[in-house]
């Protein structure tokens, strides 16, 4: 069995409708979605119809989309946190007050089951949806974050930066982010899992390319808040 594993889409529908077509020729068996799915981008209400559609078979919330139940108090001090809440008040405005319910509602985590073999999904670690696993974090804290879990398999996203390894036994792979790479990489990421009958999994990143010009235009064209940092971000592949 086959399964696309994508996240941190950020509210990014030119990003999203590139993979979801490249999903298309994969012809997998089930969608993954690890959250992170409307902030921070210019087309919230667009993606979150779009991840509506494709129904997938698990679908976790990532720590911007728990921004919805977290920002409700508009009384921000410092200046990043004036600069989140424009972000939160543009997504939520953009969707309904069910779609806000809904989202925030989401699991944190969740274990399925592929071919026999259980795989636990996650925004950034078993632990926390802000606690990164990828390749820059030392092979001994890994050791830490994975410490008592029982799948065989964990995926994640949230640090932006793909990532395939072996921590303990226990397969991790972190599939980057769909709509705002952070790794130098301009480029589309997310993951597949392929389990064959003798539960021998494989895993692939893939990277796609989409229109940056595209989804630029349509960021100023909606006036999407702190658009030059937004612009230096995504044509740059890193943080501003």
């Amino acid at each position: 069995m086959k399964y696309a594993v994508l996240g941190d889409i950020h509210g990014n529908i030119t990003a999203l409708e590139a993979v979801l077509d490249n999903i298309d020729k994969e012809e997998v068996d089930g969608v993954i979605v690890l959250g992170d799915i409307l902030m921070v981008g210019p087309a919230p209400y667009e993606v979150l119809n779009k991840i509506k559609q494709i129904n997938p078979e698990c679908w976790i919330s990532g720590n911007t989309d728990l921004w919805f139940d977290d920002m409700k108090d508009s009384s921000q001090k410092t200046e990043k946190e004036k600069e989140l809440y424009q972000y939160y008040r543009y997504a939520k405005q953009k969707i309904s007050e069910k779609d806000v319910s809904d989202l925030i509602t989401l699991p944190v985590q969740k274990a399925i089951n592929i071919n026999g073999l259980d795989v636990l999904c996650v925004h950034g670690s078993p632990r926390s949806v802000v606690e990164i696993m990828d390749h820059r974090i030392p092979y001994e804290k890994l050791e830490e974050i994975v410490a008592g879990v029982k799948e065989e398999i964990i995926v994640c996203g949230h640090s932006h930066v793909p990532f395939i390894g072996s921590i303990n036994g226990k397969y991790v792979m972190n599939t980057g982010s769909v709509g705002r790479s952070l790794d130098g990489n301009t480029s589309a990421s997310y993951g597949i899992i392929e389990i064959n009958d003798h539960k021998e999994p494989s895993f692939t990143i893939k990277r796609v390319k989409y229109s940056l010009d595209e989804n630029l235009a349509l960021a100023k064209e909606r006036d999407f808040p702190n658009f030059d940092k937004y612009r230096r971000s995504l044509v740059e592949a890193k943080n501003i």
